[in-house]
């Protein structure tokens, strides 16, 4: 892909965060993730749709779906650089973003309420105060940011908001293009996602505004 596309960065983050040990199940799902950086490219390139390939396209974004949805849950890490549990919050997360980009369901049918609710339970294993670079915090701020769009509507939300609300402000996260920036170094389409994520950021804005007001 050109180094000036807008999504020359897309996946990077995964190579710079991720070590994994002699595991195939994270060995697989971080091929899932790459693919569906890949998946999303052909997207973008292509947004008035697909025409004599559409046959091919969808079965790879029937593929992919697959492939992550068949990927088994794991209580612990399989991968050396983060902490316990970070196998099964990228997991969620991918999930979550696949259901958004690669195989689309309507937020009225998709389980993203739940999804939102195990995400949570699943980052508060990572001890987010404890993380060590910045390559590490930036791949948990995508994960929360991802659960965070899933949260839309449930009780879920203002612990999203709260808790980006802090690693933005460790990673000086301070305007949506950087926000925009980070995500899109791991997986995010703009034109899927934007108006949410933009809605979410405003929150997290918000929140710092009263948290820096008169007490």
């Amino acid at each position: 892909m050109p180094s000036n596309h807008l999504l020359s960065n897309i996946g990077s983050g995964f190579m710079v965060a991720i070590q994994y040990q002699d595991s195939v199940t994270a060995y697989e799902l971080l091929q899932v993730v790459l693919d569906m950086a890949a998946f999303t490219v052909l997207i973008y390139n292509n947004p008035e749709g697909f025409q004599e390939s559409e046959g091919q396209v969808a079965d790879q974004r029937n593929f992919i779906h697959h492939r992550l949805m068949s990927l088994p849950q794991s209580p612990d890490s399989q991968f050396q650089f983060l902490q316990n549990g970070t196998y099964e919050a990228l997991r969620l997360a991918s999930i979550i973003y696949s259901l958004l980009v690669v195989f689309p369901i309507s937020f009225l049918t998709a389980p993203f309420g739940p999804l939102a609710l195990q995400l949570r339970v699943q980052i508060s294993k990572l001890e987010i105060e404890n993380s060590k670079s910045d390559a590490e915090l930036q791949l948990i701020y995508w994960i929360v940011f991802l659960g965070g769009v899933a949260s839309i509507g449930s009780a879920e939300r203002p612990w999203y908001v709260s808790t980006l609300s802090v690693i933005s402000q460790r990673l000086n996260l301070t305007v949506w293009k950087d926000v925009k920036g980070l995500l899109e170094c791991f997986l995010w389409l703009g034109t899927v996602s934007d108006m949410d994520g933009i809605l979410l950021w405003e929150e997290i804005q918000q929140l710092h505004l009263r948290g820096s007001g008169p007490h």
